[in-house]
């Protein structure tokens, strides 16, 4: 994720957290997945600080937002092995979607609307491996 996008993240996170008194203590709690553990949020101060702590405990990344630069929610993700078998089926409960994978070659297919993009991912040893999609907005 962009250094730009998070602090977008941060800041859109912290207008729509102006009217909790404090900050609650967020848990991010891991789904898994054909053994691929994985969180998706983002929404509200508290729940952005809660990813952003938790980033490095995961080594793929995406970020979702349309090319207004507006984050978005509602996004479908299948993320697929080298072989093209599907590890994780999801569709995010914010602008994030953190796995934990073993070093490889994986394809992430996200579904926005009627809007498809296809990213190739590859998290080395040691490396992590982050995306950033962006979608056309959805008319209403």
């Amino acid at each position: 994720m962009t250094r730009s996008k998070f602090a977008r993240a941060v800041l859109l996170a912290a207008a729509v957290g102006l009217a909790t008194p404090a900050f609650a203590q967020v848990t991010l709690t891991p789904e898994t997945q054909n053994g691929i553990a994985f969180v998706t949020g983002g929404i509200g101060r508290d729940k952005v600080e809660a990813f952003r702590a938790a980033a490095s405990d995961y080594n793929l990344r995406a970020t979702f937002s349309d090319t207004g630069g507006a984050f978005i929610a509602n996004v479908g993700v299948e993320l697929r092995d080298a072989q093209g078998k599907t590890l994780v089926t999801t569709r995010t409960q914010g602008p994030f979607f953190f796995a934990k994978v073993p070093p490889g070659t994986y394809e992430m297919v996200a579904t926005y609307g009627d809007q498809t993009a296809r990213r190739q991912l590859v998290v080395n040893a040691g490396g992590a491996a982050t995306t950033d999609v962006s979608f056309n907005p959805i008319r209403k």
